[in-house]
């Protein structure tokens, strides 16, 4: 591709541009789906994190390595694209990739990038520069520790991961240090073996149940989907969780807390990994020493279904203490350690809170109570949930906080300021409970709207045959699914899958803020190598796009990188296969063209 200076925007407008990637840094993201909720984190770990180093981002949506799932393993032909020089280094989610494969398969892959910086992500990789690690066994210990001291279990089954996974061997093992130290015995018949999916919970409790295990009274799964599967085989064979049985998992799924009951489980931070992972790996691109090793650690989520109350029930947390020369202390001398154990004890639970908001909330409390001032404490109130609403966790959070706040603030205050606050605390109560029903309207309307979108567009693509009108119907389209930008490239032949990547393809659809961009002749061919180079991908700011393999059944027929304004967990899978579709259509739309031409000059 020709090499193009940045010109002024003005000069550019409506038309493809090609930047300079040397402006900054570009780092490549290699992980699996984006099915599951921590993999769905660890990537927006990475694009925040990316963002804010001012790197550009480019992240695959590849299938884990020998997947058994053609849709996923389709999509493994863009690790080839890993090794253009033009990449400055690579985060490897190698405990995603390597769901189907021993360790040393991940290995082996992964070192074929060595020649560049490496911060491998999940799994202790020996060619990474730094590894970001989970301790896998302390959080199942703990489980199951749990579940014997606390509630007295003795019959605790568990739910394995794939044998040949790194951290499913560790959960295993840490589930059967944990019995030993107890003095219960290892039954195998209690043990399934699972590969994370739900099914195999499902499975699970069929087993146990066909096999009668009269004593089983717990079951642990290796990862929350298997978890959810178990509970919901229980519930059609009507076993009340956790009456007469418990439940735990790992991972501290989004749906963990909304399940019911909601479930027990040991929390995976895998959004703070990813950001921990690209802020290494921007050390290590300044020359900086890095640790070998970062491990994150895994607290425990109690709740319902190991028969646990909500930890933040107000007689479960004790009142930060004050140095014995501060013990007579005024309320607001108390302030600032509260404010920071609240803000401590909501961030320990996997939650995420600032404490300036702790800061604006006292405030407006303390003033209302003070001068009697209607509604200046809901209005702060409202005003920090709607930054709430912007966290994946905003009701969680909000419950948590009025119920911390309550428990260490309301002491303090006479007979009057507690009457007055109390019904403050129930208008609270009943303006969080409102937000979160407004917020989960638009997240419904927001989601039809997606759906609608897609179902317009695939029927539409499936009813001509016209290329000037397909790609006319993508750039109409493609904002109303929540696409910026959108680049499309198509393999001169088509290749088998398997086979190598061809070098060269050519650029068929530029789409970028909003408007199909014209493309001239010269930079219609594009060559592997150069991608990532002085790119049409690349812009002024900061880029993150994600990178997708077009192909039908066993045919690859080339690759789309695509901007996407909003994240939403699950799109993914839907719009990797409406662009396959478009782009075979495509490819069937040029051959019977090709065919025609043939067919008149005959």
């Amino acid at each position: 591709m020709t090499k193009n200076t940045i010109k002024n925007e003005s000069e550019h407008s409506g038309e493809l541009r090609h930047f300079q990637a040397a402006t900054r840094p570009t780092i490549v993201l290699l992980t699996a789906n984006f099915l599951f909720n921590h993999s769905f984190q660890l990537l927006q770990g990475v694009i925040d994190a990316a963002k804010q180093q001012q790197f550009n981002l480019f992240y695959f949506r590849c299938g884990a390595l020998q997947s058994p799932h053609e849709s996923e393993a389709q999509g493994n032909i863009l690790y080839q694209l890993a090794h253009s020089p033009q990449i400055d280094g690579l985060i490897i989610a190698s405990s995603l990739l390597g769901q189907y494969v021993e360790k040393d398969e991940v290995e082996r892959f992964s070192r074929q990038y060595c020649s560049r910086p490496i911060v491998s992500v999940g799994e202790e990789l020996s060619c990474a520069t730094s590894n970001v690690i989970l301790d896998n066994y302390t959080g199942i210990y703990r489980l199951v520790e749990h579940l014997i001291v606390e509630h007295e279990h003795r019959g605790i089954a568990f739910i394995k991961g794939p044998a040949w996974h790194i951290e499913a061997q560790i959960r295993y093992q840490a589930y059967c240090d944990a019995l030993k130290a107890y003095g219960l015995p290892l039954n195998s018949k209690l043990i399934f073996s699972g590969t994370f999916r739900r099914e195999d919970g499902k499975k699970a409790v069929a087993t146990f149940f066909e096999q009668r295990q009269y004593g089983l009274d717990a079951i642990v799964a290796a990862n929350d989907q298997m978890a959810f599967g178990a509970i919901e085989e229980l519930s059609k064979r009507g076993i009340h969780i956790p009456a007469q049985l418990a439940v735990t998992g790992f991972d501290n799924d989004h749906l963990s807390k909304a399940s019911s009951p909601s479930l027990t489980t040991a929390y995976q931070p895998t959004y703070k990994m990813g950001v921990k992972a690209v802020e290494t790996l921007a050390s290590i691109l300044r020359g900086e020493n890095v640790a070998q090793q970062i491990t994150f650690s895994t607290p425990l989520m109690l709740r319902e279904s190991c028969g646990c109350v909500r930890s933040s029930m107000p007689n479960n947390i004790a009142i930060p203490e004050l140095p014995t020369n501060q013990a007579n202390a005024t309320l607001s001398a108390r302030k600032a350690p509260i404010l920071k154990a609240l803000a401590e004890w909501v961030n320990g639970h996997g939650l995420h809170f600032e404490l300036l908001w702790a800061e604006q909330f006292w405030d407006a409390l303390m003033q209302e109570l003070a001068q009697h001032t209607p509604n200046v404490f809901l209005m702060k109130f409202h005003d920090i949930l709607r930054q709430l609403s912007l966290t994946e966790d905003y009701f969680i959070i909000g419950h948590e906080f009025l119920a911390v706040f309550r428990n260490w603030v309301f002491p303090f205050f006479d007979a009057e300021q507690r009457g007055y606050a109390e019904a403050l605390w129930q208008q609270a109560h009943a303006e969080l409970g409102k937000t979160f029903q407004r917020m989960v309207m638009m997240e419904n309307a927001r989601m039809a709207q997606y759906f609608h979108a897609f179902h317009n567009l695939s029927a539409a693509l499936l009813t001509t045959f016209d290329l000037e009108k397909m790609l006319g119907m993508l750039g109409e389209d493609l904002p109303q699914i929540g696409v910026e930008s959108a680049y499309f490239l198509v393999y001169d032949e088509p290749r088998v899958f398997g086979e190598p990547q061809p070098e060269w393809s050519t650029l068929i659809f530029a789409f970028h803020d909003g408007k199909r961009l014209p493309i001239e002749s010269e930079r219609q061919r594009v060559c592997a190598a150069e991608l990532f180079k002085d790119s049409f991908l690349l812009s002024e700011k900061p880029s993150s796009i994600m990178t997708l393999s077009l192909y039908f059944q066993q045919t690859e027929l080339g690759i789309a990188f695509l901007e996407i304004r909003t994240m939403m967990q699950g799109f993914y899978d839907f719009l990797n296969k409406l662009l396959s579709n478009a782009a075979y259509g495509i490819w069937l739309t040029k051959r019977l063209q090709k065919s025609t031409s043939i067919e008149n000059h005959i």
